[in-house]
């Protein structure tokens, strides 16, 4: 075997098992990681008592500011203590591997360039790679990893007109966490699908009115028939002669081409659906508040509910910060969730039937929460890190972009850039919307922006 075969039999193996080659650094990664989640082991507490139906006693505490769903899983995480050495790399393993699998998953329909794709798969497995190395999800709270995924879940199922599924998706997020809220506003990002107009029916045929019969009249009396004649003799018929030569018949003539009707002017294209999809996507929304709140309505009724009594230090650097705050309580927490929550809703109003919102709607609502909030965690960075890596699973053709919109964002994290790093990335992302959809940049019909 020469040198040159030998190298692309290796590319080819490097190729098909490129997967369980990246899941081995990230398992590596896994086993080297030495951080205990913040809050684990007292959400675990607090779901122990969740179970034991203490639930007067869950929130009790300013410091719970997690969801009976959270509280719960972390339950799940610490059965048997801390989550051991090989839990976590076979966690770190698996989100390495449900990034690069995604692209492959996730990429569109239409998508042919396999090459390309496999560069996607490199490329995000890299990024997961990265933030693996944070440490994500151990750094922060890894339930959380999952209110992105259930946004961009909401935003396909309502999409498919699937409201009630779409409430629910949205109201377990809330369950999970209550800043969840903020991707809410997304649904209107999910129009309804473009339906045909009806056909309109052919008028019945109009058969002419039947018309009297004539009267009969009496036929004729019969008479009687002449008498019989003799023949007259035969003659001899004259001779035959030669029928004159065929004459050649004229060349054909192309018949002129047949003229169609003029085509048939559809009727215009129906209104109602479109006109009620803002009405449909705030009742969805509401029924999710709704749904989202009374998880927490039994802890409210059972007994002092401290949830909403905690007051954070505003953290250098933070847009509160900047703007001369320096203790948030939730009132500051209600003017974010309405700030940011109206970012969210004219960028879903925008890209609404743009099959990239599903993944660039979360992205923003991780964003611009990120952006505007009085402390700077950074685990507050690990569902953009996971809203990131699904935008790089989505778009058509170039892609590049939304690679550059991840690594930003994880520059960010790592330099602590909570303002500067998510404009940035938001930038990024109008640009790349704009150069997608020059034609569409300027007018706001949803069906223009999808066939763009």
């Amino acid at each position: 075997m020469t040198v040159g075969a030998g190298v692309r039999v290796l590319v080819v193996l490097l190729v098909r098992h490129r997967r369980l080659i990246a899941a081995v650094p990230a398992a590596l990664a896994g086993l080297l990681t030495l951080t205990v989640p913040p809050d684990l082991t007292a959400f675990s507490a607090a779901g122990d008592l969740l179970l034991h139906g203490h639930l007067a006693e869950v929130y009790a505490g300013v410091w719970n500011q997690a969801g009976p769903a959270q509280l719960l899983i972390s339950r799940l995480l610490t059965i048997g203590g801390a989550p051991s050495p090989i839990t976590v790399a076979v966690v770190d393993a698996f989100l390495v591997v449900a990034a690069m699998w995604s692209c492959a998953r996730f990429a569109p329909a239409d998508a042919t360039d396999a090459a390309g794709i496999v560069r996607r798969e490199v490329v995000a497995g890299l990024l997961a790679l990265l933030w693996v190395t944070a440490p994500l999800p151990w750094n922060g709270h890894p339930a959380e990893l999952t209110i992105p995924a259930l946004w961009a879940l909401a935003i396909a199922l309502a999409r498919r007109s699937r409201h009630i599924l779409a409430a629910a998706a949205l109201a377990l997020g809330v369950s999970i966490a209550p800043w969840a809220i903020l991707g809410i506003p997304g649904l209107l990002a999910a129009p309804p699908p473009p339906t045909a107009p009806p056909p309109t029916a052919a008028p019945p045929p109009t058969a002419p009115p039947p018309t009297a019969a004539p009267p009969l009249t009496a036929a004729p009396p019969l008479t009687a028939a002449p008498p019989l004649t003799a023949a007259p003799p035969l003659t001899a018929a004259p001779p035959l002669t030669a029928a004159p030569p065929p004459t050649a018949a004229p060349p054909l003539t192309a018949a002129p081409p047949p003229t169609g009707a003029p085509p048939p002017t559809g009727a215009p294209p129906p209104t109602g659906a479109r006109s009620a999809f803002p009405v449909r996507a705030l009742f969805t929304g509401v029924l999710a508040a709704i749904l989202g709140a009374g998880v927490y309505l039994p802890f409210a009724l059972s007994g002092h509910f401290a949830l909403f009594d905690l007051r954070w230090e505003v953290g250098p650097g933070t847009m509160p910060a900047l703007l001369g705050l320096h203790e948030a309580s939730w009132w500051l927490r209600a003017v974010q969730a309405v700030v940011a929550g109206t970012g969210v809703a004219l960028v879903a109003w925008r890209m609404r039937a743009d099959r990239l919102a599903i993944a660039a709607v979360p992205l923003v609502a991780g964003l611009l929460r990120v952006m505007t909030d009085p402390v700077a965690y950074p685990y507050y960075w690990y569902p953009v890190a996971v809203a990131s890596l699904l935008l790089l699973a989505r778009p058509a053709g170039r892609w590049p972009w939304a690679a550059a919109v991840a690594l930003t964002a994880f520059a960010g994290a790592a330099a602590g850039l909570t303002v500067a790093a998510p404009v940035a990335c938001l930038a990024l992302m109008v640009i790349a919307h704009r150069r997608r959809h020059p034609a569409a940049a300027s007018s706001s019909n949803p069906v223009t922006i999808c066939a763009a």
